[in-house]
């Protein structure tokens, strides 16, 4: 749906425009328009990053890498 009818969509909600009539008027289905109306935040959230089940390398695994480039 593009920016600018999710805009008109929380404008006429904020007016008090009745989500019914919004949907009559724009042409979403009135779940579409229950959806952006209800929107706090437009803004997309910032990517979490994720955690590892465990360590990458171990102090055990530098042992075993150097007897391997000795071998």
């Amino acid at each position: 749906m593009p920016l600018d009818e999710i805009n008109d969509i929380c404008e006429m909600d904020a007016v008090g425009v009745p989500r019914a009539e919004i949907a009559r008027r724009l042409r979403p289905s009135r779940n579409t328009v229950a959806k952006y109306a209800d929107m706090a935040d437009m803004s997309p959230a910032a990517p979490e990053p994720r955690s590892r089940a465990r360590r990458a390398l171990g102090p055990d695994d530098a042992a075993w890498i150097d007897a391997v480039l000795e071998a």
